[in-house]
């Protein structure tokens, strides 16, 4: 299985006096990650819009809506999304019982065609996820705005003549073929019961100078 690098989900680093002290900072990003790999299970993929997580649990970054539409702007118009990327999945961690663990990938892949689709067995107990809140917020922002204009095309039909409808059905599929897997997302698994995690502080600074989309 890889080894992840640093991963910026769990663990807040105090990086004040890292010109004084280099090697204690670096010791502490090599304990930090050592006690996350522990608990490392898979990776996987999911429909980030139809999975139900639970947020602030492990990040208790607040959800900021100047940040969710730069997200969002970001994902529609700037760097695009970028969804399998080991830096920006959404690390989520779940209790015995809850996935199927034999179905995840032990590599993080770089795409959709690579990662197995979650499965998960019991959704009876919280999914938490550990960060990702403001890409969930931007993805349903971006979802809300391709639905409405897919209704304001869509009500125009009617007063087109024949090219007119022909050009407005086209730029409908293409809005449609958007909505199809818009929330697919690549996500990095760990294991809840493991005491490493509980070991390490609650991340509560998961900035988007970190992660593209957080």
């Amino acid at each position: 299985m890889k080894i992840i690098p640093f991963t910026i989900f769990f663990s807040k680093i105090d990086l004040s006096g890292i010109e004084a002290n280099p090697d204690t900072v670096a010791a502490k990003i090599a304990h930090d990650t050592e006690l996350t790999n522990r608990a490392l299970l898979g990776y996987a993929k999911v429909d980030f819009l139809q999975l139900h997580v639970q947020f602030g649990h492990w990040n208790v970054r607040k959800v900021e809506q100047v940040e969710v539409k730069r997200v969002a702007d970001s994902m529609k118009t700037g760097r695009g999304v970028i969804r399998y990327t080991l830096n920006t999945m959404v690390p989520l961690v779940v209790r015995k019982g809850q996935v199927d663990v034999s179905s995840l990938a032990k590599e993080p892949g770089s795409g959709a065609d690579i990662l197995p689709t979650l499965n998960i067995l019991d959704d009876s107990s919280p999914i938490y996820a550990a960060g990702g809140q403001h890409r969930r917020f931007a993805l349903e922002l971006w979802k809300a705005d391709l639905e409405k204009e897919v209704i304001a095309l869509a009500g125009k039909l009617e007063a087109q003549d024949e090219d007119g409808r022909t050009e407005l059905q086209k730029q409908l599929r293409s809005l449609k073929g958007e909505l199809v897997g818009l929330g697919l997302w690549g996500v990095v698994v760990y294991d809840y019961g493991a005491q490493s995690l509980h070991r390490i502080k609650t991340h509560a600074d998961h900035t988007s100078n970190r992660c593209l989309h957080c």
